[in-house]
């Protein structure tokens, strides 16, 4: 890693190889946008003798060749869980290609990215030493800092990994001062920088490239930089629309087993609401004077109103109550006049 100019990728663990093809895919898309030229075949003759069937079954052959690698990318071996490294050769420019993915990204708010995550474009390399470092700044930094109409503003983000070669602060005030030689002018600003040094310490090797927009581009993240696109255009994600979540509402939808939970409980509480509304209907029942609790006083049958069941079955309330059966008990009832 970090011999050539390329691309760091961070992937999801135990999905790096997902991640090495899915980002291979994307770079070659934007290769064959950028430097049509180096595309499979681009030096070839363009077959104006040949029938569109004969072109066509040499394009699919082409594609189905076994083992065949790519002329403008490759593979690094991974040494360290999530980090992938995609070389990159000549012409073609890593910064370029990094901002072809994440612009497509962009204007199309989408991400065809399920494993991939951030992408680190890396145009030069060094040994992990601070020498080294200096020598690399002096000759990477111009070309990141051409511009006519004055000075600029300027950030460094520093990333090291399985490395402590370098201290982050050495590393980034030697980068600084090879800024201040090109132009006493330039300033830090760590909030809206024009121009982002990215330096990667990996082991024992240094990767450098200076980019813009590092911030507008979510730090080069293309699933974030389509999400915000996404909001920005009033796109909703399709996991969050439902039939009873309305537009805009953070409510995830219920699963079958919440909406079943939800649905028992209403019958419940139906059930209950039926019970309450029938007790408060029903005439109140009489204790007998056996069941009364201590300091209450029995009703005699004066106090009886008309309708009003007594469960006393064997108090003798004269002629003014007849006795019927209710829920399979035998009550008393005064008579209504």
């Amino acid at each position: 890693m970090l011999s050539n100019p390329g691309i760091f990728v961070t992937a999801v663990q135990g999905k790096e190889q997902q991640a090495e093809r899915e980002i291979i895919e994307a770079l070659e898309a934007a290769a064959d946008e950028l430097y049509p030229e180096t595309a499979a075949g681009g030096n070839e003759d363009s077959g104006d003798g040949e029938d569109i069937e004969d072109m066509l079954k040499k394009e699919l052959e082409s594609l189905s060749a076994p083992g065949k690698k790519s002329a403008r990318f490759r593979v690094c071996k991974r040494e360290t869980a999530c980090v992938c490294y995609i070389l990159v050769f000549a012409p073609l420019d890593p910064v370029k290609l990094v901002y072809k993915v994440l612009e497509r990204c962009e204007r199309t708010a989408k991400c065809s990215f399920k494993f991939t995550q951030r992408l680190t474009p890396i145009t030069a390399t060094s040994g992990g030493y601070l020498d080294k470092l200096v020598a690399m700044a002096a000759e990477t930094l111009p070309a990141g800092f051409e511009k006519d109409d004055g000075p600029l503003k300027f950030a460094i983000n520093v990333s090291t990994r399985n490395s402590a070669k370098l201290e982050r602060l050495e590393m980034i005030k030697a980068v600084a001062e090879e800024v201040a030689k090109l132009n006493p002018e330039h300033k830090v600003d760590l909030t809206n920088p024009d121009r982002t040094i990215l330096l990667e310490l990996y082991r024992t090797h240094l990767g450098m490239s200076v980019v813009s927009d590092f911030e507008k581009y979510k730090r080069f993240n293309p699933s974030r930089v389509a999400k915000e696109a996404a909001k920005a255009q009033g796109i909703e994600e399709e996991e969050d629309k439902t039939e009873e979540t309305p537009a805009g509402s953070d409510k995830p939808k219920a699963s079958v087993g919440e909406l079943k939970n939800a649905n028992r409980a209403r019958r419940l509480a139906g059930i209950r609401e039926t019970e309450a509304a029938a007790n408060a209907e029903r005439p109140p029942k009489r204790k007998a004077e056996s069941e009364l609790e201590n300091g209450q006083v029995p009703r005699k049958a004066d106090d009886v109103e008309g309708g009003e069941v007594v469960e006393d079955e064997t108090a003798e309330l004269g002629d003014e109550f007849q006795e019927v059966v209710q829920g399979g008990r035998a009550t008393k009832v005064r008579r209504e006049e």
